[in-house]
């Protein structure tokens, strides 16, 4: 076990990392607006090491923030992906195809057959299938939404979804919001919750956050089991897409995957409190700024 003063100093030095990464990424973008790096709309127009490295950079600045803010991830992704160029009809699965991987760690870490471990209440069950039913009907929808549409209009939507995220992020803790409760509530935001799952990656965290479960679990306990509908949306929306056959793509899923992995197994790291705060800000500036630069992408290209 690591020192507390030690483990925070890590934290810290990580959070710094993913703040760097984030201003490169939004750098590239940049630079890509401007003319300096080329137009790419598929993925075999970049080199493979560049792929893998994209990815993992990409991958590292989404996990990052979903480890502390518990969203921020798939939006992440899709829009830095889909701003440096690549065809979104081709970024949505590749990240879909990753978003079950972190819920699949969540789900099967809990000890579920342990005895000292507390097993969930019925209403937390309850509520989960609900969502977890409701999110696969809207991701289904979201898909078939998002392939009906032309790149540039997806484009247009996910940088939609990406200002409104960063707003969220930006007035949470400083406006108070009325959570809801109830099953009609989880009906209709694990629906809203599901399409933005399947039309963009992303959005499904933010949208569940306005989610009051109220019931006596755990936070892990709650994660857990939250965490299978949202891969079971994952995977519907994924049956829509289908599996990405690209090879070069892979390229970009294996980057991907190693950065999820990474700070996977540093989440258990402590977050000082003011962390929480510069990652929200941080989040919440670069998703603004993300959808700015998306949008002038997709009006120059």
């Amino acid at each position: 076990m690591a020192r507390p003063d030690y483990a925070l100093g890590a934290r810290r030095t990580l959070i710094a990392v993913w703040a760097g990464a984030a201003v490169v990424l939004v750098g590239a973008v940049v630079l890509r607006l401007i003319g300096v790096a080329p137009l790419a709309t598929h993925p075999i127009d970049y080199s493979p090491i560049v792929l893998v490295a994209l990815g993992l950079l990409v991958s590292f600045v989404g996990e990052h923030a979903r480890s502390i803010l518990g969203m921020g991830y798939g939006t992440t992704v899709t829009g830095v992906l889909v701003a440096l160029g690549l065809d979104p009809h081709m970024v949505v699965p590749a990240v879909l195809l990753l978003g079950i991987l972190p819920a699949s760690i969540d789900v099967g870490s809990y000890g579920w057959s342990d005895p000292s471990v507390p097993s969930p209440t019925r209403r937390l069950i309850g509520m989960g299938v609900i969502i977890a039913v409701a999110g696969m009907v809207g991701a289904v929808f979201g898909a078939w939404g998002a392939l009906s549409l032309s790149g540039p209009a997806l484009s247009g939507v996910i940088a939609a979804v990406l200002l409104a995220v960063g707003v969220l992020a930006a007035i949470e803790g400083r406006v108070s919001f009325r959570p809801l409760k109830g099953r009609v509530a989880a009906v209709v935001l694990g629906l809203v919750a599901g399409a933005g799952r399947g039309l963009m990656g992303g959005a499904y965290g933010p949208v569940l956050g306005s989610l009051d479960i109220d019931t006596e679990d755990s936070k892990t306990t709650t994660r857990a089991v939250l965490a299978l509908p949202e891969l079971l949306s994952c995977a519907a929306a994924l049956a829509v897409f289908g599996i990405p056959a690209s090879p070069p793509l892979w390229n970009l899923i294996g980057g991907l995957m190693v950065g999820s992995l990474v700070v996977k197994m540093l989440s258990a790291l402590p977050v000082p409190p003011p962390a929480v705060e510069v990652a929200r800000a941080v989040t919440a500036v670069g998703t603004i700024v993300l959808a700015g630069l998306l949008t002038l992408s997709t009006a120059a290209y």
